[in-house]
């Protein structure tokens, strides 16, 4: 039997996959998401005025945000994604998101959805925040937030992204 959050994230994805946007609206937004990150990690915002800029983002994409690689799974599956495709996303995301949680940082799995002519497209990646923990220095979460983006063996686009 699925448990109530799974239930859920079912409900959750039928209506991200309705609502998706296109691949240029995606890419945009995500460009300034990875500028702000990128301000953070160069000393100019404090961990507050990067959470807060990340917050104030409009047309925030159709995401799915998972908060364990259970959750995930059950979302891939649901939507037919193949074993070797999972295992691939596991091993890039998770390297993210180990390496956040060793931090004392907060992390989520998220799929981006996005509208193609068949359909949708995903995205996968790892949101990180850096004000979960008050104890932690502002350095101490810029790192954090530096060595879980640098953590998968093969960084992606998106992962030099948000650091040039």
């Amino acid at each position: 039997m699925i448990n109530q959050r799974m239930q859920h994230l079912k409900s959750i994805i039928d209506k991200v996959k309705r609502n998706a946007t296109s691949l240029s609206e995606v890419e945009a937004y995500e460009q300034q998401e990875a500028m702000i990150i990128r301000e953070f990690l160069s000393h100019k915002l404090s961990s507050e005025q990067y959470e807060a800029k990340l917050n104030r983002l409009t047309h925030e994409p159709q995401r799915v945000i998972c908060k364990t690689v259970e959750e995930l799974k059950f979302v891939l599956d649901y939507l037919g994604v193949s074993e070797k495709e999972q295992q691939d996303l596991f091993e890039h995301e998770k390297a993210h998101f180990n390496e956040a949680k060793a931090n004392g940082l907060q992390a989520r799995f998220c799929l981006t959805f996005y509208r193609t002519a068949s359909g949708f497209g995903l995205i996968p990646g790892t949101q990180v925040h850096a004000t979960l923990l008050n104890t932690l220095s502002d350095d101490e979460r810029r790192m954090g937030v530096r060595t879980s983006i640098t953590a998968p063996k093969n960084m992606s686009e998106a992962d030099m992204q948000m650091l040039l």
